[in-house]
């Protein structure tokens, strides 16, 4: 008999079972009860920090990207050197100041 890593993660997941909210499914067909012609055992978990620390974060990463594409690329080469010639400039302030 082998141990897998559900088997050793099973007391980290009794002990935070609050943020990580287990849930299971046992899904039986077939004619008899003690019998049946197949199973399927389903285990899900719905981590607390993913829905409301990590999606909120990345949908703003997101949706901040999508802002600063539509503004910066346009698609002009112009544009895209006097950004790279700015940071310079600054980079080169930054560093004779500091």
């Amino acid at each position: 008999m082998q141990y897998s890593a559900t088997g050793f993660s099973k007391p980290f997941r009794i002990v935070f079972r609050f943020l990580f909210r287990p849930t299971r499914t046992l899904t039986v067909e077939g004619e008899h009860p003690y019998h049946p012609d197949s199973m399927e055992y389903t285990v899900r978990s719905e981590s607390l920090i993913e829905l409301y620390l990590y999606e909120p974060v990345v949908k703003f990463a997101h949706d901040l990207s999508n802002r600063a594409k539509a503004s910066i690329q346009t698609g002009s080469i112009r544009r895209y050197l006097s950004y790279i010639l700015f940071a310079l400039v600054a980079a080169l302030v930054y560093f004779m100041v500091a």
